[in-house]
């Protein structure tokens, strides 16, 4: 599309003024305003005036999905929040930091592209299109890269951040009348390539496959079931997921004003630190507790009371799976886990004061994960037994042998304990002596030359693996919520819905906002960048709550968004597909 340009037009022939004078549509009345003056008495052309013609201004750009993505940052009300929060430098001119970070945004979530080097030619060949959206004069000159690093130094700052954040969420969920009753907690990283011995928010961490790469960590707490986030955290990458549940809760629960609250996360989020604030400040939390410290030990105790019959178990079946008719008893094979819960008493002192609540302990046995528990010991006892007896192998040049019985059993301890299947293998061992005859030669007498080496067997305790298999798939899950609004059934499927708080992490890491890699390398740059991809994230919720929910109301699907298969519907498209 071309943008009209007024063009200056020398006219210094006689003959082309008398035919623009005699036109129809140029008369006199029309050159007045151009200063159009009558050639001298005498002829002379060397008089002649510049005469400056403005053909009709035509603008021709495109659309797209600027006025919609405008929208929808507008009734959040950023550009109002971040102008009221921030007070600029008294020579700053232009556009204000809230229309800039809007706009941004909208580039953001239009292209799928985060680099500030391309936002000044978008704008400009698109600057009609967003001075209509925004109300705004809008110049390409805004958004040189000098004023977009200004940006995300701006959301450097934490003070300023935690009050652009919570103004953010507070209207979002007034805006939209999103419902406030379940947050859902959890952290992820994302690996980059910077250096971590110049960089300190980029250090070298764990990631989730096990590997050891310089990576920032993002903390996150989602309103659910729509996922919109409410707070947010970038801390480096080398520090534990546990003592950042306690700060982001703390700012959602500041941000809310509102009690009895569900805070769900993972087994990260056990902290009993975590559980009494939360406690304390009248509101709920649902998580499995860790492996690790005394639950493996009330695991045990609780599993041997179920085992000597002081436990009643009920099954768990899926809202779906349950009769309507009172009379009716749902069907035991359609069940998904099956538990029981007992009651503790928690004691903990905080800041001086001692908290004492009640909390329960839901102990639940999932049958899919017991299964593929099952599938997974019996591959390591397999790989375990293989490898303990290639210790011993027949002799050969090459093979090691063992001739001492304690390094021997040293070893199939190692084995045993790497692939977690002790008492469950037990090994016996046997030592072989063989003696060879050696014929005297020189000064040398006739001899008879002993080798000694051991060979290993291994058997399976058949006792041990059944007790075993029978205890798998066991978990507990610690919620202070009352019996009436969290039951056993409730804990079980809320906990199983974790995963709208991850695909919150997938969208970051996805085509559409792709937070990875990132571009800029100073960390105050990075972090804004960061905490501004997550108010896109926002809006990407807030599009596809939306769109549910009319559809909800409507009792209607969406069809023609699956390539391929235009006839496909659905009433819950993903906002990829929108």
């Amino acid at each position: 599309m071309q943008l009209g340009r007024q063009s200056n037009i020398k006219i210094q022939s006689e003959n082309l003024i008398n035919k623009i004078q005699n036109s129809p549509i140029s008369g006199s009345s029309y050159l007045g305003p151009f200063g159009f003056q009558a050639p001298c008495p005498d002829g002379s052309q060397n008089l002649l005036p510049s005469y400056s013609v403005l053909p009709p201004s035509i603008v021709n750009e495109r659309v797209d999905d600027i006025p919609l993505l405008t929208a929808i940052l507008l009734k959040l009300d950023l550009p109002n929040i971040v102008d009221k929060l921030y007070t600029p430098h008294g020579n700053h001119e232009g556009l204000s930091y809230g229309w800039l970070m809007t706009v941004w945004l909208v580039y953001i979530l239009s292209r799928g592209d985060h680099r500030m080097s391309s936002v000044q030619g978008w704008v400009a060949g698109r600057c009609s299109v967003l001075s209509c959206a925004t109300g705004q004069k809008i110049t390409d000159k805004d958004f040189t890269d000098d004023r977009l690093a200004r940006l995300l130094k701006i959301l450097y700052d934490d003070a300023l951040w935690s009050e652009i954040e919570r103004h953010i969420s507070g209207h979002s969920i007034r805006a939209y009348d999103l419902p406030v009753e379940k947050v859902r907690l959890d952290a992820t990283t994302a690996s980059v390539n910077h250096d971590p011995e110049k960089h300190s928010l980029f250090q070298v961490g764990r990631t989730k496959q096990n590997t050891y790469l310089p990576q920032f960590k993002l903390m996150i707490g989602t309103l659910d079931p729509l996922g919109l986030p409410i707070a947010t955290d970038v801390v480096s990458g080398e520090k534990a997921d546990d003592p950042l549940y306690l700060p982001v809760y703390k700012r959602i629960n500041d941000t809310l004003c509102k009690t009895g609250i569900l805070y769900i996360g993972d087994s990260k989020m056990g902290s009993l630190e975590t559980r009494a604030v939360i406690d304390r400040d009248d509101n709920c939390y649902l998580m499995p507790l860790p492996m690790t410290g005394e639950t493996p030990t009330l695991l045990d105790k609780i599993l041997s009371e179920l085992e000597a019959g002081k436990h009643e178990i009920s099954n768990v079946f899926l809202p779906q799976d349950i009769p309507t008719a009172e009379n009716e008893k749902p069907n035991p094979e359609k069940a998904l886990a099956k538990g029981f819960e007992i009651t503790i008493e928690r004691k903990i002192k905080l800041d001086g004061e001692e908290i004492i609540w009640q909390e329960r302990i839901c102990c639940a046995q999932s049958f899919r994960y017991a299964e593929s528990q099952s599938k997974a010991l019996d591959s390591r006892l397999e790989k375990a037994e293989k490898a303990i007896q290639n210790l011993t192998p027949p002799p050969a040049p090459g093979k090691k042998q063992y001739q001492d019985e304690s390094e021997l059993k040293s070893a199939a301890e190692k084995i045993l304990k790497r692939y977690k299947v002790q008492g469950l293998i037990e090994c016996s061992w046997e030592c072989q002596e063989s003696h060879k005859n050696i014929r005297a030669y020189g000064d040398k007498p006739a001899r008879v030359e002993t080798t000694v080496r051991y060979q290993i067997y291994t058997t399976r305790n058949t006792d041990a693996v059944e007790k075993t298999k029978k205890r798998l798939g066991w978990r507990l899950y610690a919620t202070n919520a009352m019996v009436e609004t969290l039951a056993l059934t409730q804990v079980v499927l809320t906990y199983r819905d974790q995963y709208i708080v991850e695909r919150n992490f997938a969208r970051l890491k996805g085509r559409r906002l792709g937070i990875t890699p990132l571009y800029v390398q100073r960390d105050d740059h990075a972090c804004g960048l960061i905490r501004l991809l997550t108010i896109a994230l926002r809006a990407i919720g807030i599009v596809e709550f939306c769109v549910h929910r009319k559809l909800q109301e409507d009792q209607d699907t969406l069809q023609g968004i699956y390539p391929g298969n235009p006839r496909r519907s659905t009433a819950s498209p993903s906002v990829d597909l929108l």
